[in-house]
């Protein structure tokens, strides 16, 4: 199917040329691109640029693009070195690429990579590459692709610079990353050092390994007010602020419990009716090996990042309730539920 679409707009490339005269050596040039990428391996910059954009495009979700600085830099130091390719043209299909890396996203959803950081096995990486993405945020004008810088010791002042002053000129897409902070994060919690240094965000805020994981992210969106005032609503006047605490807490294990036995559920009906995406475990390690997708085990992680929505308004409602219940006795806890219930 893949390749029938990649000889399906190499054909159509060619008929847009005959009818084009204005387009027609950037139209032929393009046809002669998908002649050979994603079929056989990309031998130069563009070809490698157009099968990640080909595949990705493909897949109809959100789905990161990983560290194209680092596995897109081998094709284009040749083709410099060769003379194949020079700055201005590489900016120009980089920038492209972030255009169309959004074109086929549902208007709710978002798509990014991450951009320095080190590699699998320790080395920094900053590089033509990834100065060039981070200036695309400044070309394209769109909030999308999310572009996450991952800063560390060994990341350039320059480019730290670089990247603030895109965000202070109005383009807010460049997404600042502790890189030491999250592969320490990632190590304390199980994954192995080389998968920790190449993670990803998905997007928004949460992390997974790049080429690893069957991680599912937002799994589930977790209310916290919702839960805090159920908490509230099994509270009597007699209740303690350490005892409303106590509930809170009992309410959230019960909440979570429940959502998680959910998730873990749709992932079995998912394995059983086959409607997990099969491209996108051919890109996870371990699947192809195991026989499974990575919705069904076969990639090395495989864990729920729940997400937990509105913890600071249940911080600000604690110390609320505190207050005028607890320390000045303004109101008790069913007078202050009436307030509630009333909006």
């Amino acid at each position: 199917g893949m390749l029938n679409l990649e000889r399906r707009y190499a054909q159509h490339a060619r008929e847009l040329a005959k009818a084009d005269p204005i387009h027609t050596k950037e139209l032929l040039e393009l046809a002669e691109v998908l002649d050979v990428v994603p079929a056989y391996p990309a031998q130069t910059f563009r070809q490698a640029l157009q099968s990640v954009h080909l595949y990705t495009a493909s897949l109809w979700g959100i789905y990161s693009a990983g560290r194209p600085d680092q596995y897109l830099y081998p094709y284009f130091q040749r083709d410099m070195a060769e003379g194949r390719l020079t700055l201005e043209k590489a900016q120009e299909l980089i920038d492209c690429f972030c255009l169309q890396y959004m074109a086929n996203m549902a208007s709710w959803a978002a798509a990014g990579f991450e951009v320095c950081g080190y590699t699998r096995d320790g080395q920094p990486v900053e590089n033509e590459l990834s100065w060039m993405f981070i200036a695309s945020v400044a070309h394209t004008h769109s909030a999308d692709p999310s572009i996450g810088l991952c800063v560390n010791p060994h990341t350039s002042r320059e480019l730290v610079k670089f990247a603030a002053q895109i965000i202070a000129d109005g383009h807010t897409s460049v997404a600042y990353w502790n890189d030491e902070g999250i592969i320490q994060a990632m190590v304390e919690r199980g994954y192995r050092p080389e998968d920790a240094r190449w993670w990803t965000h998905s997007t928004c805020v949460e992390i997974t390994p790049i080429a690893k994981s069957g991680v599912s992210i937002t799994s589930p969106y977790v209310n916290t007010l919702k839960v805090f005032l159920a908490a509230m609503d099994e509270a009597t006047d007699e209740t303690s602020f350490e005892e409303l605490v106590e509930l809170f807490a009992k309410h959230m294990q019960e909440h979570m419990r429940r959502e998680i036995v959910n998730e873990n559920l749709w992932q079995i009906e998912r394995e059983r009716n086959c409607t997990d995406p099969f491209m996108t475990s051919c890109l996870v390690d371990g699947c192809i090996q195991s026989g499974k997708s990575h919705d069904s085990g076969g990639a090395p992680y495989n864990f729920l990042e729940p997400n937990l929505l509105g913890m600071m308004n249940v911080t600000e409602s604690l110390n609320v309730v505190h207050q005028l219940v607890y320390a000045e006795k303004r109101l008790s806890i069913s007078a202050f539920r009436k307030i509630l219930s009333e909006d």
